[in-house]
């Protein structure tokens, strides 16, 4: 059974569904494949340092989406002493990463669980060319009452119009019949906070909280912890 009074949970995709590090790997691999570029193991947090810094970026609103494009490969290039095209590459990024569907540990089963109580919505910054493409691939997109995908509704986690729109979509809850669930302690739980919702701040690493201003209702490790928390 439903143990709290939420009726709808808002989830982040990649890092909380999705084991995007793992996609990541395969995609960069295959990329420089396709070039006929060798890669190096050790590029693999390289270029995550320069991914996580652009999104970062964008999600506090100092790079633009078009920006993202050609950055982190540019970065990547500059660091390790290769020359490429760094648009062509990100083509063809997006392109495999589109293609890659990993999933962190029992969330597919989880979600299934879940959407036998709640209404769930998937709230994503990602791209809509590599989200569209693998949710069509994804087993759980037929759970999502609700998929909101910032660059198709042209508002970026956490303002609060991306909050707003998912609600719309809904069918308008009130803030407190919803519950955010997510990686990014600035982007999901921050612009949860900010929506009037309660967070659950999906943190399978424990790292501290270094955002100021934000401070989850709850916090897990687990999809496990998860289940747990709503329904056992």
């Amino acid at each position: 059974m439903n143990k709290h009074k939420y009726r709808y949970l808002l989830i982040d995709a990649d890092h909380t569904i999705y084991d995007f590090d793992r996609s990541q790997a395969e995609a960069l691999e295959r990329t420089f494949a396709a070039f006929e570029q060798s890669f190096r193991p050790e590029w693999h947090s390289i270029y995550t340092k320069y991914n996580l810094a652009a999104w970062d970026a964008h999600e506090r609103g100092i790079l633009t989406r078009e920006e993202i494009r050609t950055v982190r490969f540019t970065q990547l290039a500059k660091e390790v002493g290769i020359e490429l095209d760094a648009e062509a590459y990100h083509e063809r990024y997006v392109e495999n990463l589109s293609q890659i569907v990993h999933y962190l540990d029992t969330a597919e089963d989880t979600l299934h669980v879940l959407a036998q109580h709640f209404g769930l919505a998937l709230i994503t910054n990602g791209l809509p060319n590599v989200q569209r493409p693998r949710l069509a691939r994804s087993s759980i997109t037929p759970l999502f009452k609700a998929i909101v995908i910032s660059g198709e509704i042209h508002r970026t986690k956490p303002d609060p119009d991306f909050f707003a729109h998912t609600v719309e979509a809904l069918g308008g809850p009130a803030p407190d019949e919803c519950l955010v669930i997510g990686d990014n302690l600035f982007a999901d739980i921050g612009g949860g906070q900010q929506a009037g919702m309660h967070t659950c701040w999906f943190n399978p690493t424990g790292k501290p909280n270094q955002e100021p201003g934000v401070q989850p209702t709850y916090s897990v490790r687990t999809w496990m912890d998860i289940r747990q928390m709503l329904l056992d």
